[in-house]
């Protein structure tokens, strides 16, 4: 169902006479690089916004959902403050070097998310990483967007912005369900290393704390390893940033159409 719609749309975009994306739009390299970059924004992000969580309730707050949706807040909090300092900065700086210098950040921030431990949260060190995440993440939003709409025609604004989240939409969506099933394949190859229940507590059949350590660490092992494919998500979008949002040398500013 959904191919045929996809070939109805396309369809539709050649043969119109006045079709839904105007043609040539995304022509330009920072229009369609706009595309790719918010893409894998999105793919690293929706990491953030799950398994941050996720980790806090299997480790610091085993106890409290609200303890560890709170967790996230140390993320969310420095992410509209990094939106802010990024609009401001395009002033003075290429938005392409703003938005790779963000997304490299928050790469480096999962690089070290992929190393905690069980008691990551109790130290400070984790809430610096959080914030750094976010106001990486944050950098980012204004500077995309700004050699998006540099690199199209202004009748067009529109749908580009439009296509502009579609498409960190479906790399959220793309991002959980590979990211969640690369972790899932970590965790149950842990889960398969742990000793059975027999011989890690032989004189306990019902409570054997051994055997719930090890399955925790096998939770972590799963989180660890998503975040290295955010980190790795997040490193391709600051790469990308750099290469294709930058317009070619002699290139217009705006697509043709204005």
């Amino acid at each position: 169902g959904a191919a045929v719609a996809t070939a109805a749309f396309v369809w539709r975009q050649r043969s119109a006479a006045a079709p839904l994306v105007p043609r040539a739009t995304f022509s330009a390299r920072p229009a369609w690089g706009a595309l790719v970059v918010s893409l894998f924004i999105g793919a690293a992000l929706i990491a953030a916004l799950v398994d941050v969580p996720f980790f806090a309730r299997l480790t610091e707050h085993r106890g409290s959902q609200l303890g560890a949706a709170l967790v996230l807040v140390q993320f969310l909090v420095a992410l509209p403050i990094g939106a802010v300092l990024g609009g401001y900065a395009t002033r003075r700086v290429r938005p392409a070097w703003i938005a790779g210098a963000g997304m490299a950040l928050a790469c480096g921030c999962f690089v070290v998310m992929a190393t905690w431990e069980r008691d990551a949260l109790a130290h400070p060190t984790s809430s610096v990483a959080l914030a750094l995440a976010g106001l990486g993440f944050g950098l980012a939003v204004a500077p995309v967007n700004a050699a998006l709409l540099d690199a199209t025609s202004d009748a067009a604004h529109g749908i580009a912005s439009a296509l502009l989240v579609v498409a960190r939409m479906v790399g959220m969506l793309v991002g959980i369900s590979v990211l969640t099933s690369w972790g899932l394949r970590a965790y149950y190859g842990a889960v398969g290393r742990i000793p059975p229940l027999s011989e890690l507590c032989p004189g306990s059949a019902t409570t054997c704390d051994a055997y719930n350590d090890a399955m925790i660490d096998a939770g972590i092992v799963q989180l660890s390893t998503v975040f290295t494919g955010a980190a790795v998500c997040a490193g391709i979008a600051a790469l990308a940033s750099v290469l294709l949002l930058t317009p070619r040398p002699g290139a217009t500013a705006r697509a043709s159409g204005d």
